[in-house]
C-alpha cells in the first residue's frame, strides 16, 4: 500500500530506529494458561497474512513479501521474586526496551511478545508490531481476538473467529489498481 511503502521509504532514511514500532501493554489478572496464550497468538499471526509480512527490497523498490508461516513466541519474564520497589523499576525498564528494540523489515514476524509475570495471578502483556503491519486500529482488532481465541483456547474449543474474506495485500492490490 501506499502507507506501507512511505513507512518503508521513512525507515530507510532513519536506519535502525523504533520510531515506528506500535507498543501495547495489557494487564491480566487472575489464573493465565500461558499455552493457550501462545496458541492464541499463533493462530491470529496465521490468521493474519500481513503479521508473516517481511518487506525485501529489490533493486531499490520495497516488495512485500508473506511468509506461509512464522515463529512467534512468547518471551515469558518472571519478576515474582523481586522486591516491589525493584519489580516496579524491572517492570518500566522491560517496557521501555520492548519498545525500543528496532525491527529488521527484512526479516518475519515484525510483531514481538513479551509476557511479564508480576505474582502468581499478575501479568503484564507486551505486544510491539512495526507500523508498516499495524496502526492503532489494528492494534485493538488483535486484542480482541487474542481475548477471543485465548478463551475458546481454555475451553478446548477451536477457534470462534470466522475467516476472513480479505487480507490486507487484497487493500493494497486495490489501492495501487484504483488510486
Amino acid at each position: 500500500s501506499w502507507a506501507q511503502e512511505r513507512l518503508w521509504f521513512l525507515n530507510q532514511l532513519e536506519g535502525d530506529s523504533a520510531t515506528y514500532n506500535m507498543p501495547a501493554a495489557v494487564k491480566i489478572a487472575g489464573d493465565l494458561d500461558i499455552n493457550a496464550l501462545q496458541q492464541a497468538l499463533s493462530e491470529i499471526v496465521h490468521r493474519h497474512e500481513i503479521l508473516r509480512t517481511s518487506i525485501q527490497t529489490v533493486n531499490g523498490t520495497p516488495i512485500q513479501v508473506i511468509h506461509p508461516q512464522v515463529t512467534t513466541s512468547i518471551n515469558v519474564v518472571d519478576l515474582q521474586q523481586l522486591l516491589a520497589p525493584e519489580r516496579e523499576t524491572l517492570l518500566e525498564q522491560q517496557i521501555q526496551l520492548e519498545a525500543s528494540i528496532p525491527f529488521n523489515l527484512e526479516n518475519a514476524p515484525l510483531i514481538r511478545c513479551s509476557l511479564l509475570q508480576i505474582s502468581a495471578r499478575e501479568y503484564v502483556l507486551l505486544l510491539t508490531m512495526h507500523h508498516i503491519v499495524s496502526d492503532g486500529w489494528s492494534m485493538g482488532i488483535f486484542i480482541s481476538e487474542l481475548s477471543s481465541l485465548y478463551a475458546a483456547f481454555c475451553a478446548g474449543d477451536p477457534s470462534p473467529l470466522p475467516a476472513l474474506p480479505l487480507q490486507y495485500a487484497d487493500f493494497a492490490v486495490w489501492q495501487k489498481r484504483w488510486l
